[in-house]
């Protein structure tokens, strides 16, 4: 389910790595990468 309020918050917090089940959308996905979070 997509959760965008959710999605950025945990991007915002910067964790070790992004689980299997976040549905991730392209702004998020390269705001991911930027910050160099293993998935």
């Amino acid at each position: 389910v997509r959760n965008p309020k959710e999605i950025k918050a945990m991007l915002e917090f910067c964790p070790e790595r992004i689980g299997h089940a976040c549905c991730l959308e392209d702004e998020e996905w390269k705001m991911l990468k930027s910050l160099n979070i293993p998935v």
